[in-house]
């Protein structure tokens, strides 16, 4: 069969895919399907491993397994299909870590694995998958130091680690991700100073670390941050005078909240705030507004 393009849509609450008698096979049986391009499964609850056999689709491109409730492990098959450039799974209760022959998807622009238990990644990624532009890998269960090695992708634009249990500092080799755009660590169990080489992300709009546990004085070095929009670092144990962020004229949120920050607040926040920046500074040490 010549199909290129497969889609099962549930409605409303995900449908019992797995209960039904005349589908017991179809997961293993699509992988027949040798000119698939494309197969989505959306709100299916699918209930079952992700087949093995779906590593026969040597010409997929796009695989999206969005809230259909796979379990077991990601199988290592899944490496076979190397002209696949975007990879989405939420919602599935996965029990092992990223297989290493992930790493042989060197096509992948898109990666997103959320809310799923992943456990691990293999650190060749960054190595390999040399096209990958977003690593979305949020709602898992990440353990361990910040993955250094994940500061070496080279296009990469949108990293999000939220609501994992990373631990230790941020690394400072984050400053090298020239082309980032997107950033998200919140509510993770970090530690240490934001690094001041934060400065040197030159692209970036959003930065998201709330509720990651981090310490030490805001780096000055936020001021370099001209196309930032989003600043979020509330929730955390952070001190210091507040930096100057007049230089970034696309500002639309600064979350400061329930940190131990001390100083005046600068002059030119003024300017931020008739702007309609919204800025959030309660619960901080702060004693004013300065001249």
């Amino acid at each position: 069969m010549n199909l290129t393009i497969a889609n099962f849509v549930g409605r409303g609450a995900p449908g019992n895919f797995s209960a039904n008698p005349k589908a017991k096979n179809i997961g293993a049986s699509l992988g027949a399907l040798s000119e698939l391009q494309s197969l989505i499964m959306y709100n299916v609850n699918f209930s079952a491993p992700i087949p093995k056999e779906w590593g026969n689709f040597r010409k997929l491109i796009s695989l999206f397994l969005q809230n259909s409730q796979f379990t077991g492990e990601l199988p290592s098959s899944l490496g076979q299909l190397t002209e696949l450039q975007s990879f989405s799974i939420y919602g599935a209760s996965i029990t092992n870590g990223m297989p290493a022959s992930f790493c042989n998807l060197v096509e992948l622009t898109n990666l997103y694995i959320s809310a799923t238990n992943l456990q691990s990644v293999p650190a060749c990624l960054s190595s390999k998958l040399t096209k990958l532009t977003q690593l979305e890998l949020s709602y898992n269960q990440l353990k361990g130091p910040f993955p250094t090695w994940m500061t070496l992708f080279p296009a990469l634009t949108v990293l999000d680690l939220g609501l994992n249990q990373l631990s230790g500092p941020i690394p400072a080799a984050i400053g090298n991700m020239k082309k980032l755009q997107y950033l998200s660590l919140r509510n993770n169990q970090l530690s240490g100073y934001i690094p001041g080489t934060v400065g040197g992300l030159s692209s970036l709009t959003i930065f998201d670390v709330y509720n990651s546990s981090l310490t030490g004085p805001l780096p000055k070095e936020f001021s370099q941050l001209k196309n930032l929009i989003v600043l979020s670092i509330g929730q955390n144990f952070l001190t210091g005078p507040l930096p100057d962020l007049s230089q970034a004229p696309q500002l639309q949120t600064i979350d400061l909240s329930f940190n131990n920050i001390t100083g005046s607040i600068p002059a030119a926040w003024g300017n931020l705030k008739a702007n309609n920046v919204y800025i959030s500074l309660m619960n901080n040490l702060l004693t004013g507004m300065s001249n």
